[in-house]
């Protein structure tokens, strides 16, 4: 058990492993030490009244505790309030190692609320300096972890520090911390998106980081840009307009409903990118064969195929495979398909009831594992090896550790994620809970070592969000650091405390 003595919150074990949250009473008690502790004015500021937001009270009271243990949950927590949702996030693969720069591409989403802040943004943030999960170093104002500089013994002498650690009894202690205090969010670029259209999706290609593709809501077109054309200084940033990006796809523009409602590059050919579209078209563009340099507009896909008419909800290529793509479908479940045979589906999985996708994922370590989350209320995730697909090697439900009454067990995936270093991790996110799981699904010997059978368990829940979450992904440098996205209009950046994890360290 762990007792934070000064603010008089007990958390259990179990607690900590499933929602942060525990009963309703303990909720009133604890809402009421929050409200002993901050001012009438800030508490408004920060918690709405339910006449004032679309959030509910019991949401409200719910992320108050949720801010209140998070000191003792997470090794790194940095929180930004958006002025819009953004619908989806991109770790890029650069790093400053100076300062642990990360750089972030999301989306401006306002529903046609605001046109011209409908954007595409390439966003910093200087963050993770945090040697070591240290609850010194948490700042109770801002409910935030600061950023410790790993000095050298000079300035440790300078600052009046001792050798081994900081000294908490020091002044200067409070001056040094404040000096590398973490940053808010910093737009390097942003891209105003075409009139009358929003962005669903990013993609960035990683074997060129520099460009990435945006899905619209209308007309199923695609834009490509290139981040080098895109010019940006120290002082301002400049709007790249939507006129100048690199490339338009545009397979399908006879109707003005047609979104694009996926997006991913093929890492085995650079120049390749599929789409998916809610009308159930599946393109595939290979934009290196058909691209000139005097064309900005391209009309027809490389290959294609319509595989749900109710619409395609996302899309994976094979990790270790060219041609192999999983569709995610809204009524027809999943399908494979194969971009060297036109028309062609390969096998279609198509369950008896509860058929919708919303996120499939390809394992990077093990191409014949897919992870599936469903697109209806079930919360059901599955697993299953593509050699033989018809039954999944193991089911579990995204909604099964919800023991709050206040939070919902009837959950929609909205996105599921494989780890990239850890092939038997797995995060899900909740559409209406608004939560995000870290599952371990490793393989397990039978008694007989015939066979590997699977088993879910469940490592994090992440409860900082208040509202569904659009889009979450993992690092590409840490692999327990996540960056998460909600209708909220919060972006997040979290890593669980080492302690609730370290049986995955070696």
């Amino acid at each position: 058990m762990l007792t934070n003595a000064d603010e008089d919150i007990v958390i259990t074990k179990e607690v900590i492993y499933t929602d942060t949250f525990i009963s309703h009473d303990s909720l009133i008690e604890q809402d009421a030490n929050i409200a002993d502790s901050s001012s009438e004015h800030e508490l408004k500021d920060l918690f709405p009244t339910a006449e004032q937001s679309d959030i509910d009270a019991n949401k409200q009271q719910n992320y108050r505790i949720w801010k209140k243990n998070s000191k003792i949950l997470y090794d790194y927590i940095n929180t930004n309030n958006l002025k819009w949702p953004s619908l989806s996030v991109n770790v890029l693969p650069y790093v400053n190692k100076a300062h642990n720069d990360r750089l972030f591409l999301i989306t401006s989403f306002t529903s046609d609320q605001l046109p011209e802040d409908e954007k595409v943004i390439l966003t910093s943030m200087r963050t993770l300096n945090i040697p070591k999960s240290d609850l010194n170093s948490f700042e109770m104002e801002n409910m935030e972890f600061q950023v410790i500089k790993n000095i050298d013994s000079k300035s440790k002498k300078e600052h009046g520090l001792s050798s081994n650690k900081i000294d908490t009894t020091l002044a200067a202690k409070d001056e040094v911390i404040k000096e590398y205090k973490p940053q808010n969010l910093k737009n390097e670029i942003e891209i105003t998106y075409s009139p009358s259209e929003q962005c669903n999706r990013v993609a960035v290609n990683m074997n060129n980081p520099d460009i990435f593709a945006t899905a619209s809501t209308k007309f199923g077109n695609i834009y490509i840009y290139d981040k080098t054309k895109c010019v940006t200084t120290n002082s301002s940033v400049k709007n790249l307009m939507s006129s100048n990006h690199v490339i338009n796809l545009n397979g399908f523009n006879a109707s003005e409903d047609v979104e694009v409602t996926s997006l991913e590059w093929n890492n085995m050919k650079q120049t390749e990118l599929a789409s998916g579209l809610s009308n159930g078209l599946l393109q595939v563009w290979d934009l290196r064969s058909s691209y000139k340099t005097d064309v900005t507009t391209y009309h027809e896909p490389t290959a294609f195929t319509v595989v749900d008419d109710t619409g395609v909800n996302d899309i994976s290529y094979m990790p270790d495979h060219d041609s192999i793509i999983a569709v995610g479908c809204e009524n027809l479940y999943m399908q494979l398909f194969d971009t060297r045979a036109q028309n062609t589906i390969l096998k279609t999985l198509n369950k008896n009831e509860k058929n919708s996708v919303n996120s499939l994922q390809f394992n990077p370590k093990n191409s014949n594992l897919i992870a599936v989350g469903s697109g209806d209320e079930t919360g059901e995730i599955n697993i299953h090896d593509i050699r033989r697909i018809q039954t999944p090697v193991l089911t579990f439900n995204h909604s099964s550790e919800n023991t709050n009454n206040f939070i919902s067990n009837n959950n929609s995936i909205s996105k599921v994620q494989w780890n990239p270093f850890l092939p038997n991790v797995l995060l899900s996110a909740g559409m209406e809970d608004g939560l995000i799981k870290i599952w371990d699904t490793t393989a397990q010997q039978n008694a007989s070592y015939t066979q590997k059978t699977f088993a879910s368990k469940l490592i994090f829940t992440h409860g900082g969000h208040m509202l569904g979450i659009t889009d979450c992904c993992w690092d590409l440098f840490d692999p327990w650091t996540v960056v998460s996205c909600s209708f909220d209009n919060a972006l997040q950046i979290w890593k669980p405390a080492k302690r609730i994890i370290d049986e995955y360290f070696i």
